[in-house]
């Protein structure tokens, strides 16, 4: 989910609830995989069920139940984000990236 910071600051409550339910939307896919691949395929407009099969098992291996990013994850995706629009400056995680709106641990 990505928004920005003054949607957080107005709308916390908002951003608390949405984040719950894509909590709960992610133990849903994690443990239904028959039922979300139709989903899945439609949104994705792929038909080939064995790169469907390979992109969701992908995502569950990667995926947090509580929506987490590995820090080596972040990092990455830092980069190449950095990369792809040429910025040379440093830009740090917390910058990007905000947790505090997901239960604590």
């Amino acid at each position: 989910m990505a928004t920005l910071g003054d949607t957080l600051e107005r709308s916390a409550d908002q951003v608390r609830r949405l984040t719950r339910a894509l909590a709960r939307a992610r133990a849903f896919a994690k443990e239904n995989k028959t039922r979300i691949f139709p989903t899945l395929k439609r949104a994705l407009r792929i038909d080939d069920e064995d790169l469907l099969n390979k992109i969701y098992e992908q995502h569950r291996q990667v995926e947090t139940a509580d929506g987490r990013v590995d820090a080596q994850l972040i990092a990455d995706t830092i980069r190449d984000a950095r990369q792809t629009e040429n910025i040379a400056k440093d830009i740090p995680a917390q910058q990007v990236f905000d947790f505090s709106y997901l239960p604590a641990r």
